[in-house]
């Protein structure tokens, strides 16, 4: 039987990882992340990362739905509105510094830069 509730902050790592297992394979992270790294735990690692600052910012602004069947999480929905634009300080407070370290070889600007471009053209 399916159950739904309310997504906790306790909540975004979980949810995190089981996006970061769900969206590794799709062609956004496999064309301008994945060819990055050399170690697959690395890049999962980024995915996970990137997706948990997101889903803190939309769990502040927004709310959270866990799916789950028999106790065990199986889904996750967030919603945030969607003109709300989020800003430097929406990234920082919501753990964005732990991606710091990616800025070095380019790989954050880049994604960045990517992420832009796919939110224009769509």
């Amino acid at each position: 039987m399916l159950n739904f509730r309310f997504a906790t902050k306790e909540d975004i790592q979980p949810m995190a990882e089981m996006a970061a297992l769900s969206f590794k394979d799709y062609p956004f992270y496999t064309r301008f992340v994945k060819p990055r790294f050399t170690d697959e735990k690395m890049y999962l690692s980024f995915i996970r990362k990137v997706l948990a600052v997101q889903f803190r910012i939309d769990q502040k602004k927004g709310f959270g739905v866990i799916i789950s069947d028999n106790s065990m999480p199986v889904g996750v929905a967030l919603a945030s509105p969607s003109l709300a634009e989020n800003s430097i300080w929406d990234y920082l407070l919501s753990g964005g510094f732990k991606l710091f370290p990616y800025f070095k070889d380019g790989l954050l600007n880049d994604f960045l830069n990517q992420s832009d471009i796919a939110e224009k053209r769509y």
